[in-house]
């Protein structure tokens, strides 16, 4: 049996991961994982335990509930982290939203991750349903680029990657889509080609199946998909 003190948890594993990671957090799970181990006895919470949730506003209902039955039949902190304005639970879901004002709260106001006070500001009035004078914003800086067709997008978007990663050596750079996974294969050769032309990769190389691209020493992962 394990005995949880630190516990990372969310709906998914990737976000459990990741705040276990940022946090230092030794134990992770899914909430479907820890409430399935604590049931079967494979993990023990108690009065010292911690639980630090993320993404709390994608729990559903039934989700949610039962992870504060356990916290509060063991007598465990449970800590909710997350926004109801971002994604919302795939079932029925608002539990987050709800418990705001009713158990002790902190928010955060101010934005980090952005470096320009004009871009923090965007991301505020993205998040407040301001999308139209986010994307003035982005326009007056030189960040908003539009394309004709997917194919175009597509071709510009590898162009910057490329010469942000001459603009940055050493950095990993990535870049971010909302395309299928074909277009994902086809952006990810496209990234490999520009790799492969600056004498970066291995000169031999393993097709893979279903691939338009091969795997060769030193290559890996230029792309990201999901809704944006």
């Amino acid at each position: 049996m394990t005995v949880i003190g630190w516990s990372a948890t969310a709906v998914a594993g990737a976000t459990a991961e990741h705040l276990g990671a940022d946090a230092a957090l030794r134990q992770t799970l899914t909430i479907d994982s820890l409430l399935a181990r604590f049931e079967s006895g494979g993990v023990r919470v108690d009065s010292q335990t911690v639980i630090v949730m993320d993404e709390a506003g994608m729990a559903d209902t039934k989700r949610l509930a039962a992870l504060i039955e356990l916290q509060e039949g063991a007598g465990a902190k449970l800590v909710l982290v997350g926004d109801h304005a971002q994604l919302s639970a795939i079932g029925a879901g608002g539990m987050f939203e709800q418990l705001q004002g009713r158990v002790p709260t902190a928010e955060l106001t101010e934005v980090h991750r952005a470096r320009h006070a004009w871009e923090r500001e965007a991301w505020q009035e993205v998040r407040a349903g301001q999308a139209e004078r986010a994307l003035a914003s982005y326009q007056a800086h030189d960040r908003l680029h539009i394309s004709d067709t997917r194919e175009q997008a597509a071709q510009q978007m590898v162009d910057a990657w490329d010469r942000a990663r001459a603009d940055n050596p050493g950095e990993r750079l990535l870049m971010l889509t909302d395309a299928s996974n074909v277009e994902l294969d086809r952006i990810n050769a496209l990234a490999q080609e520009r790799r492969a032309d600056a004498g970066e990769l291995g000169a031999r190389s393993a097709e893979l199946p279903d691939r338009p691209y091969g795997l060769s020493a030193g290559g890996r992962g230029h792309l990201y998909g999901g809704a944006l």
